[in-house]
């Protein structure tokens, strides 16, 4: 079974037993959080991919690590690990987080551009964003990239939104050359 797979339906459950539990909000920020940790820490990262580690070693080692998650968040973990599928973890905090965002009506989208966007910029492409996908909250990345020169590149989901100057700088060469 593909990772995708199996982080989706581990996933699934959690976000079923978090909101019974009235808990989706911490354990969504639960597993930003060990996304990030795992992101940052490339000994967990091994610790997690390891077959070398026993479970028990793990399972002691990421109650020390995840001991300020929600107790549900960290016994999720120590499930995974009981039926070693700990190496799934972070594929499995991806896709909680995007089926939150989903039931949430919550949408995330790149917005790359020369410089650093200005808070009214950032509102306006959020609001934009939300009307034309009909999603009530926009969390925009801010990516810096001076090889676009000016405007801005978005992409959301499999869509592309190019309003670079590097763009058209292309398009005029293209026009030139072939015309």
């Amino acid at each position: 079974m593909s990772e995708k797979r199996i982080a989706s339906r581990y996933s699934k459950s959690l976000l079923q037993m978090a909101s019974e539990a009235g808990l989706l909000d911490k354990v969504y920020a639960d597993a930003r959080d060990i996304r990030i940790a795992i992101h940052q820490s490339s000994d967990l990262r091994v610790l997690l991919q390891s077959p070398v580690v026993n479970t028990d070693q793990k399972s002691t080692i990421l109650r020390q690590i995840f001991k300020d998650q929600l107790e549900m968040t960290r016994e999720f973990a120590l499930f995974l690990v009981r039926k070693k599928r700990e190496m799934f973890l972070d594929a499995m905090c991806e896709s909680f987080i995007e089926q939150y965002h989903e039931l949430k009506c919550i949408a995330t989208a790149k917005v790359i551009s020369a410089f650093p966007l200005d808070a009214g910029t950032i509102e306006s492409v959020k609001k934009y964003l939300s009307a034309t996908f009909g999603k009530k909250q926009i969390i925009l990345e801010n990516v810096i990239d001076k090889t676009i020169i000016g405007g801005m590149v978005i992409h959301y989901e499999d869509r592309l939104l190019d309003m670079s100057i590097s763009k058209e700088l292309r398009e005029i060469r293209k026009q030139l050359i072939y015309n």
